[in-house]
């Protein structure tokens, strides 16, 4: 499942987020790729949504897909940075999901590995 956020994620649409993350009562998907390339803000509320779900997987694979500079800040201070991967594309993650559903790991090319990104400190001027 591929979800593709865009604006703010705050307690205004936190309800529609948790309800596409989660599917229906019963149903979850085998993975997520939430892709956060167009979301300006990520409140704590969505902050918790995801660590809980990814606390909660159920089998469930969760990526995130190029979080910008404030958003990335909010995923490391959650320790979301180390908990699940990372990518630059959605292309990467859905080959790196594919990959991991296969029992495919390392070396296979055109597949890119998940990348870390912590969080960038300011410097106190």
């Amino acid at each position: 499942m591929l979800l593709t956020l865009s604006g703010e994620l705050d307690e205004n649409s936190l309800c529609d987020f948790e309800a596409a993350l989660r599917g229906g009562p019963d149903e979850w998907p085998a993975a997520v790729i939430v892709n956060l390339r167009g979301l300006t803000f990520l409140s704590v509320g969505g902050l918790w949504l995801l660590t809980a779900v990814n606390a909660d997987r159920r089998g469930i694979e969760i990526s995130v897909v190029a979080p910008p500079r404030g958003v990335r800040r909010g995923l490391a201070v959650a320790g979301l940075t180390e908990q699940m991967p990372i990518f630059d594309t959605v292309e990467e993650a859905i080959v790196w999901h594919e990959r991991s559903r296969a029992g495919v790991s390392g070396g296979v090319t055109g597949a890119a590995a998940p990348r870390r990104i912590p969080a960038r400190r300011e410097q106190a001027s």
